[in-house]
């Protein structure tokens, strides 16, 4: 209570001119003379046009609150959309790769990316290894043909060489044919198949494995040609597009039983 009364006693000179102002107004707007009531109307003008503007700047930050409200639920949206779609991908891929299970003939463990390696599209680590029946150079496929082949398993995760690392190189044949020859990644989700001279090369004709090599079974897809060199001479060039699309790389299956396949 000291405090208080100090307070007053120190600004007292303050309160007492807020009083005589307050006093003044009520005695002046109390009067009822033609002069005062000018007055009072241009004050009223006056604190009306005040207010308005008062009400335009509430209303603009209202309006801005409500604008930084909305795009964070804009944000949380996006996020779940893309949440939502990336998890309706995966089912469909994981969808594919159990129907291509259904029908296809070898066995085979299907497993995620875990790691992409430097430089891009070289190898990746699966996480799938010896425990999962995994060895050294199984091929790795996707419903839409091949990936690559394991370079290294171990107890829980193995490496996987993709057909596009430079120095991959797979016997390859062009299906319903005898044309046989190796193919290796060039670039863009392209590879060349080197041919002999005198083979007949369609564009549109499908590129599989063949079974040269005993790595890979026969019929595994690789891609479709869609040029081939004309030139004469001993060997052609024939440029395929490639089926898989190895920058979405997700989810990967591995043969495990090639050679037990190729035995029968």
């Amino acid at each position: 209570m000291e405090r208080v009364i100090k307070f007053f006693i120190v600004y007292k000179t303050i309160f007492a001119f807020l009083f005589c102002i307050v006093l003044s107004t009520s005695l002046i707007f109390s009067n009822q003379t033609e002069q005062v009531s000018k007055l009072r109307g241009k004050f009223t003008d006056f604190s009306s046009s005040i207010t308005q503007k008062l009400n335009w700047f509430s209303l603009v930050f209202s309006a801005l609150e409500v604008n930084d409200s909305l795009r964070v639920v804009n944000e949380r949206l996006s996020s779940e959309n893309w949440q939502f779609r990336e998890l309706k991908e995966e089912n469909d891929r994981l969808r594919e790769l159990l129907e291509f299970k259904k029908n296809a003939p070898f066995e085979f463990q299907t497993g995620q990316i875990v790691h992409w390696s430097t430089p891009f599209l070289s190898t990746v680590t699966i996480n799938l290894g010896r425990i999962d029946s995994v060895k050294k150079n199984d091929p790795v496929i996707t419903n839409d043909g091949l990936v690559g082949k394991i370079i290294t398993s171990g107890k829980n995760s193995a490496i996987c060489q993709l057909l596009t690392d430079g120095s991959f190189k797979v016997s390859a044949q062009i299906i319903n044919s005898d044309i046989i020859g190796f193919l290796q990644y060039k670039q863009d989700n392209y590879a060349v198949i080197d041919i002999r001279g005198s083979a007949t090369v369609n564009i549109g004709d499908t590129v599989v494995t063949s079974s040269h090599g005993n790595i890979y079974p026969f019929g595994i897809p690789i891609g479709t040609v869609i040029n081939c060199t004309s030139e004469p001479g001993l060997i052609k060039t024939a440029t395929v597009k490639l089926f898989v699309n190895y920058v979405r790389l997700r989810d990967v299956s591995v043969i495990t039983n090639v050679n037990s396949y190729e035995n029968k």
